[in-house]
C-alpha cells in the first residue's frame, strides 16, 4: 500500500533499477502510464501480489519479464515537470554534452521531435552556443 501516487511511481522506479530518478519531478501523466503500465506488465507476465508465492524464486522469470521495459520513456522531456529535468532530457536524445542542456530553447522543449542541434531555434538566443551557430 502506497501513501501517494508518487510514492506508487518510485517504486515502480526502483523496481527497474531506477534509483536517481523522482517521480516527484515527472508529470502526473507520466506517473499514471508509469503506474498503470506496470500494471498491466505484471498482469501480462502472471506476477499476482495478492499472493504469497513459495518459493520466491518461482517470481523469478516472471519479474524478469515484467521488467522487460519501463512503461515511460524517460528521454521523452515531455515526462518532466522541470524545465531543467526537460533540457537534460532533450540534451540526451540529441546527443548534446550534459554542459549543453541550459542552452536548448523553449521552442526546442516545445517541439522536441523537430529538434536539430544545429538549428538556431532550437538554442536559447545568447547562449555561447548560438551564437557559435549563428557564426557559422
Amino acid at each position: 500500500m502506497w501513501a501517494s501516487r508518487d510514492e506508487q511511481a518510485q517504486g515502480v522506479l526502483r523496481r527497474h533499477g531506477l534509483t536517481t530518478v523522482r517521480a516527484s519531478r515527472l508529470t502526473l501523466t507520466a506517473v499514471n502510464r508509469l503506474i498503470d503500465g506496470q500494471a498491466a506488465s505484471d498482469r501480462d507476465a502472471a506476477v499476482d501480489w495478492s499472493t504469497l508465492t513459495v518459493p520466491a524464486s518461482r517470481l523469478d522469470e516472471p519479474l524478469r519479464r515484467a521488467h522487460a521495459r519501463l512503461p515511460i520513456d524517460l528521454s521523452d522531456p515531455t515526462v518532466y515537470i522541470h524545465r531543467d529535468d526537460q533540457r537534460r532530457a532533450l540534451a540526451g536524445r540529441l546527443g548534446l554534452a550534459a554542459d549543453k542542456a541550459d542552452d536548448l530553447s523553449r521552442w526546442a522543449l516545445a517541439y522536441p521531435d523537430d529538434s536539430d542541434a544545429e538549428d538556431l531555434r532550437c538554442r536559447r538566443i545568447g547562449s555561447a552556443t548560438w551564437v557559435a551557430l549563428a557564426d557559422e
